[in-house]
């Protein structure tokens, strides 16, 4: 008989093994995949270890519950490798996430159907074929790298995971990989957590997409990080790669200043007299203009000049954004879709002086509709609100030159849209209000990214022209403002001088929520001051308010910690050890965040 250590797929309470002990009356594979009882349900479980009852009377002393026998083996061949179940530990580990629960989120939905395929299959598995990686952030990517992949190598060679596939079809990808079938495997978040023998190069597309980072579901982990993870294990190189043809010449870069409160002689405020000069001179050439707005609907926010009251969501406290068009003046709140319809007097003071403020890409496209040109042209909205095939086809329209006009928010950032003459941010004010310590890099990228898409003139209209990130653009001087960003996180140890983790407490109640916060910031500081030989490795900020602070109806209070890193090659097994201690402290009902997108 033998002892089999197996972390059960379910979610166990933090403070319980993850791995558990049962018997069988012969040796498993590790990786094998058995039934077991736990708690009276019956369960899926991995088995990561096998040993001979008869070398672990040690052990066995040392229990004090009865070991149980497994149910019943499901599949006993090496359909996991031991670096995929040393790959689930690290994440489990790095994340502090429960390895339990990892495991069976991180695993394949349907296991049983997948090993009844695996079961049927004869050829060997773990072959010699080398293979080569390739992560994207979004369907729009994928879809465009693949069409790039196909030009210079067989289809049948790839192995592609978009986001929905059916079973039959998950279990034939898993399969091809898992024989080394395919010498190509293209996928997007998830993609590290696939069954790959003989990986010998990894490729991320658009590292920076903060999509590559799980924020909706356990474990919160960054693709990116895992990655170079499996990377320096496996001792393969890693290449950043975009697929996109970059445009020779560096276009002429503008910094306008427009005054919202002033009419251009075509009656619009928010195109201001010279960008409509330049889109006539553009389309008087025949060439295309992109314009880029990242802002859903017609204005931000209704406010009553009488008294100063704002419409705002009643789950979120956040302004609602009004919508003329494409929800026949509705008041929207683009976080829980709360709809109510635009009211024509205010409901405190019952006046009717309502003025509407902010910007959306609705008022943008009013005023492309006033612009007087001798050439006549046609322009077309794209954005997140509609179908994927609707967006496909305005691209295809756009690059075959069927439309003048593109008018767009983050959708025009995708690679599938052809560079054209000229490229205008209508404005990107807005996202200097948000306190992130990465906020300026973020913009950066945006304003790179519409830069890379216009092969003559590049506008940037603003009322701010002043800020840094626009000079470094005008100039061209990225490599200068990226130095210089480190040397500033340098100082006040952000990242990447300290891995960043927000904890994060919601709860109906605003008083309960920041009761929680304060009681939990006393516990983890407590607990340093009693260990000041930890004091060197972490720092614990003190409470705040989100900067949303309710969403949902929820009340949102953050602790942020910071773990100081004194390798420059990284956190070390050491530094985790030390950490992982500290947010053992931290209840059950918080959210615990290991590099957040943002801080705040």
């Amino acid at each position: 008989m033998y002892l089999l250590d197996i972390i059960p797929l379910t979610n166990l309470p933090r403070s319980e093994s993850q791995i558990m002990s049962y018997y069988h009356d012969d040796q498993l594979i590790n990786g094998s995949l058995v039934e077991i009882d736990l708690n009276h349900r019956v369960l899926f479980g991995l088995v990561v270890n096998s040993t001979p009852l008869k070398n672990a009377k040690t052990f066995l002393k040392s229990t004090n519950y009865t070991i149980k026998k497994i149910k019943k083996v499901i599949y006993n061949k090496q359909w996991l490798s031991p670096f995929f179940l040393e790959l689930l530990k690290f994440t489990a580990n790095y994340y502090f996430e429960n390895l339990d629960w990892t495991t069976k989120i991180l695993l394949p939905n349907n296991l049983k159907s997948l090993t009844k395929y695996l079961l049927k299959d004869k050829n060997d598995i773990f072959p010699e074929n080398k293979q080569t990686l390739i992560a994207c952030p979004t369907e729009a990517h994928l879809d465009f790298v693949l069409e790039k992949l196909k030009e210079t190598n067989d289809p049948e060679s790839i192995a592609v995971i978009p986001k929905k596939l059916t079973q039959k079809k998950f279990n034939e990808i898993w399969l091809n990989i898992l024989n080394g079938n395919v010498k190509i495997i293209i996928g997007l978040r998830s993609i590290p957590f696939y069954p790959f023998p003989n990986l010998e190069k990894i490729i991320i597309v658009d590292k920076d997409n903060s999509s590559y980072k799980s924020w909706d579901q356990h474990p919160y982990y960054n693709t990116e990080t895992v990655l170079k993870w499996i990377s320096n294990k496996l001792k393969i190189p890693i290449e950043y790669n975009d697929f996109e043809t970059k445009t020779k010449t560096q276009p002429k870069t503008d910094i306008f200043i427009y005054n919202p409160y002033l009419q251009s002689p075509h009656k619009t405020k928010y195109i201001s007299y010279l960008l409509q000069q330049e889109i006539i001179k553009t389309l008087d050439k025949k060439e295309q203009v992109i314009l880029f707005l990242n802002r859903k609907g017609w204005a931000r926010s209704i406010v009553c000049e009488d008294c100063g009251h704002i419409f705002k969501c009643t789950n979120c406290d956040i302004p609602l954004v009004f919508h003329k068009e494409t929800k026949a003046n509705l008041l929207t709140c683009h976080h829980c879709d709360q709809e109510i319809f635009a009211p024509s007097i205010c409901p405190v003071c019952q006046g009717n002086n309502l003025n509407m403020l902010g910007l959306g890409i609705e008022r943008i496209e009013e005023e492309l509709k006033k612009l007087k040109t001798q050439t006549k042209f046609t322009f077309r909205k794209i954005d997140g609100e509609l179908e994927p095939e609707k967006i496909k086809e305005i691209i295809n329209d756009f690059n075959n030159h069927r439309i003048d006009i593109l008018l767009g928010t983050e959708v025009i950032l995708r690679p599938q849209i052809n560079p054209v003459s000229l490229v205008s941010v209508i404005s990107i004010d807005a996202l200097f209000t948000f306190p992130d310590f990465q906020q300026e890099e973020k913009i950066l990228k945006y304003l790179t990214n519409l830069k890379n898409k216009a092969t003559n003139n590049f506008i940037i209209q603003t009322i701010f022209k002043d800020q840094n990130v626009f000079q470094i653009i005008r100039n061209n001087n990225t490599k200068e403002f990226l130095k210089q960003n480190l040397e500033i996180k340098k100082h006040y140890n952000w990242p990447p001088y300290a891995q960043l983790i927000k904890i994060i407490f919601k709860h109906y109640d605003l008083k309960k929520a920041e009761f929680e916060a304060n009681n939990t910031f006393k516990i983890l500081t407590n607990w340093l001051a009693k260990h000041k030989i930890y004091q060197e490795y972490l720092t614990i900020l003190t409470p705040t308010p989100a900067y949303l602070q309710k969403l949902d109806n929820l009340y949102q209070w953050n602790i942020l910690i910071k773990l100081n890193i004194k390798d420059k090659k990284g956190i070390t097994y050491q530094e985790l050890k030390i950490r992982n201690q500290l947010l053992k402290l931290i209840p059950e009902n918080w959210k615990i965040d290991v590099d957040p997108l943002e801080s705040v």
